[in-house]
């Protein structure tokens, strides 16, 4: 998370500029600083080099949304985030899967970023010449989904636990409302759908045989 902060803080974008979040914060390896977390495979949680590089990602696009400047490439996470309620992740991997924004403004735009390591807290700040409009984001849970329960079977109750909570998937649609000053405005930012991910318990199993 320091490294997230380290990477981010005092970035300026100019006017016109696309900003790429790999150029500025990549790559994710041990060489680059970054360490082995827990990232989302599928419907799994899964240890990662790098894993947790798309809090930094998740929090700029959250910023994002409450300003006038355009995103330009966003992926969604498999799984809903922790940190931040569905619909305002988003998720880098490798090369492949980056978060853009575009200033669109006349003046340039700057980020400044903070890291709280004893609250696991990142801060993300996107700052300009002038203030953005007032904009709310807005959120509807369109459905929900619920989580299967998988049992592993052991041998000694040493070894019985949870592995993984599980966690309930869910479909949601995301839009903004502009205040104007001839009203508000509403723009559509999209519909994610997040997998539920399965409970996972390792318990001891009793078999019995009927004579």
């Amino acid at each position: 998370m320091a490294v997230l902060a380290k990477r981010l803080n005092g970035v300026i974008v100019a006017p016109g500029a696309t900003f790429s979040y790999y150029r500025t914060v990549g790559p994710y390896t041990a060489e680059n600083g970054f360490y082995w977390g827990r990232a989302f495979s599928g419907d799994r949680i899964v240890p990662s080099m790098g894993g947790g590089v798309c809090q930094g990602a998740s929090t700029l696009y959250s910023a994002l949304m409450r300003t006038d400047l355009k995103v330009v490439e966003r992926h969604q996470h498999s799984l809903t985030v922790p940190y931040l309620p569905p619909g305002e992740d988003a998720t880098v991997a490798g090369t492949y899967l980056d978060f853009k924004f575009k200033n669109s403004r006349a003046t340039p735009v700057m980020l400044a970023a903070t890291a709280d390591l004893s609250r696991r807290y990142l801060t993300v700040a996107v700052w300009g010449k002038t203030a953005p409009p007032k904009i709310t984001v807005k959120h509807e849970i369109l459905a929900t989904y619920p989580y299967r329960t998988i049992r592993h079977c052991m041998s000694k109750a040493s070894e019985v636990g949870v592995k993984s909570p599980g966690q309930p998937g869910v479909k949601v649609k995301t839009w903004v409302v502009t205040e104007a000053a001839n009203g508000s405005i509403e723009r559509y930012l999209g519909m994610d759908t997040y997998k539920a991910s399965p409970r996972i318990e390792d318990a001891v199993c009793v078999q019995s045989k009927r004579k």
